[in-house]
């Protein structure tokens, strides 16, 4: 499936994404053991972790430090008020162009994806996250910008929002 993935993306195509070489991740999940799983895996790959279990957490760390924070990696379902979805809304009102990765182990959350986002399904492995922001990373072109407007494009166990860009 991974050769099916380059095909849709247009080489020498430029990425905003990949200009920005991320160092810093906010992960925001309620289950403790999952957030220290994935905040351990990714630091171990050299990037600076940020985690909140809340989303009321997550909105109040991206409006104090939200310029330090290069990518969103956020579960849908969180207890308390703000859910994933509206942690990554705030993450792109601030950075447009900034990567974000969602999670839930619910089939039916992936309509309301931020455009050029990926899509992960629980359960997953700490190591499936590393990955899919070194997917984001290495592509030669954003996925909105390739695919149809409106779909998302499965890809393994992740699937990438091709919603339009934004305004």
């Amino acid at each position: 499936m991974e050769g099916h993935e380059s095909e849709s993306i247009r080489a020498g195509a430029p990425n905003p994404m990949r200009q920005l070489r991320p160092t810093t991740i906010l992960v925001v999940e309620d289950e403790g053991a999952i957030r220290e799983a994935v905040r351990r895996a990714l630091a171990d790959h050299g990037y600076t972790v940020m985690a909140a279990r809340t989303g009321e957490e997550a909105v109040d760390l991206l409006w104090a430090r939200g310029e330090r924070i290069d990518w969103l990696f956020t579960d849908i379902r969180l207890p308390g008020k703000a859910d994933g979805w509206r942690v990554a809304e705030e993450f792109r009102f601030a950075h447009p162009f900034r990567p974000v990765i969602y999670a839930t182990a619910s089939a039916s959350d992936s309509e309301r994806m931020v455009p050029g986002s990926l899509f992960v399904r629980k359960p997953y492995r700490p190591s499936e996250i590393v990955a899919a922001f070194r997917r984001l990373s290495e592509a030669p072109a954003s996925p909105y910008e390739t695919a149809v407007p409106g779909t998302v494009r499965f890809v393994a166990n992740a699937a990438v929002a091709t919603r339009d860009r934004p305004s």
